[in-house]
Parts: C-alpha cells; sequence; structure tokens
C-alpha cells in the first residue's frame, strides 16, 4: 500500500516544495532578464549589420561586418554562462573563438563561412528577441493573475468599502464559485484557486526555463 502511495505522495511534494527552491526564482529573473537582452541583441546586431553594408564602398563596412560576426559568437558563448549560472542546467560552455589571422577578406571569408557564427547570429536576433518577450509576457501574466487572485479578499473589501461595489456580485464570478455562496466566501475560493494557480505557474515557468536553456545549448553546440 506505502509503494502504491508513494508516487502521489512524490508528485504532492514536488508539487509544493517548488515555491521553497530558490533555483524557481533564479529562473525567473533568468526569464525577466532575457526581454531586455533580446531587445539589445536584436537592435544592436541590426543596426550593427545595417550599417556594415552600407558602408562597405567605403571600406568601412567589411571590418564592422566582421566584428559583428565574432562579436555574435562571443554574446554566444555569454549567453551559455548565464544559462549555466542562472538555472543550473548543465550545459557546455562554447568556445567563442578567436579571429583568424590574415587579411581583412579571409577574416571576412573566415567569419562567413563559420556554421557557428550564422547560428550565434541567428539565435541572438531571431530567437532570443521573440523568446524574451514571450517569457516577460508568460512571468508577468501569470504572476499578476495569481497575486491578484491570491489577494481576491483583500481586494474586494477594498473596492466594496472604497466605492460600495460588490464585484463579487456579477454572474461572470459564479464559474468557480456558485451563487449560494455570499461574496465573501467567493472571494475566498478565489483565493485557495488562486494559491494552486500560482504553484502551477511556478512550474510552468521552470519548464519554459528548461526548453529555452536547451534552446541555447543546442544553438551553441556544433553540428
Amino acid at each position: 500500500m506505502e509503494e502504491t502511495n508513494k508516487p502521489l505522495q512524490n508528485f504532492f511534494n514536488n508539487f509544493f516544495t517548488v515555491a521553497a527552491n530558490p533555483r524557481t526564482y533564479s529562473n525567473i529573473f533568468y526569464l525577466l532578464l532575457s526581454f531586455p537582452l533580446g531587445i539589445f541583441y536584436f537592435v544592436f546586431f541590426i543596426t550593427g549589420i545595417s550599417l556594415g553594408l552600407g558602408l562597405i564602398p567605403i571600406f568601412i563596412g567589411l571590418p564592422l561586418i566582421i566584428f559583428m560576426f565574432f562579436f555574435a559568437k562571443r554574446l554566444m558563448a555569454f549567453e551559455c554562462m548565464l544559462a549555466k549560472g542562472f538555472t543550473g542546467i548543465n550545459i557546455p560552455l562554447m568556445n567563442s573563438g578567436e579571429i583568424c589571422e590574415g587579411g581583412m577578406l579571409k577574416k571576412f571569408k573566415a567569419h562567413v563561412s563559420d556554421p557557428q557564427s550564422w547560428k550565434s547570429l541567428t539565435y541572438l536576433v531571431a530567437i532570443k528577441f521573440p523568446l524574451g518577450i514571450f517569457a516577460f509576457v508568460l512571468a508577468v501574466t501569470l504572476g499578476t493573475v495569481s497575486l491578484a487572485l491570491v489577494f481576491c479578499p483583500v481586494i474586494y473589501q477594498s473596492i466594496l468599502q472604497g466605492s460600495g461595489i460588490d464585484i463579487f456580485s456579477h454572474d461572470i464570478f459564479s464559474l468557480f464559485a456558485p451563487g449560494y455562496f455570499s461574496s465573501m466566501e467567493k472571494s475566498f475560493i478565489y483565493m485557495v484557486a488562486g494559491v494552486f494557480i500560482a504553484f502551477i505557474s511556478l512550474h510552468i515557468l521552470n519548464f519554459v526555463t528548461y526548453i529555452s536553456v536547451k534552446l541555447t545549448a543546442l544553438m551553441a553546440d556544433e553540428w
């Protein structure tokens, strides 16, 4: 009987202890950090490469494009360090590489022909940017909804005393709390629902973090 109940017990232990795990909050910080970093990478590389292409006729563009490719690999290596440091997920750290010796044209050909340069640029510009937006919106939305539900009784009392409006008198709030409950009872029902949603949200954010880090590792790995 104990063996039968053990998986269920482990499930509930893992479900609720997620809130006590410091790694959960470092994962959330990592997801939130993806938003400003994604914007920076997108603006930096789009601007740099566009300027480089436009300035090729006056011989400034080629060094700028070489720098963009080289810096992309450096930032990709930084992304790997960042992901491993914040999430604790074991991923191989990428070798950022060095600029090859030789003339400007030789360096340009070396970087353009290097698949890792293109993979790094693709990740930083086309993947990190939308992924950062998605992660930020998801974290803020889940956090806001969870907190709003958890503090339902306080919000209910504040609105009722401040404006005299009973928000739980509307039929829309009968979805999870039937009409035979009083407004105060409904607020506590939604508070309990908010606690469970908060735990579920933490697990969702941990899962999104895991997928994000594995995607980083995939793009940093040599194919």
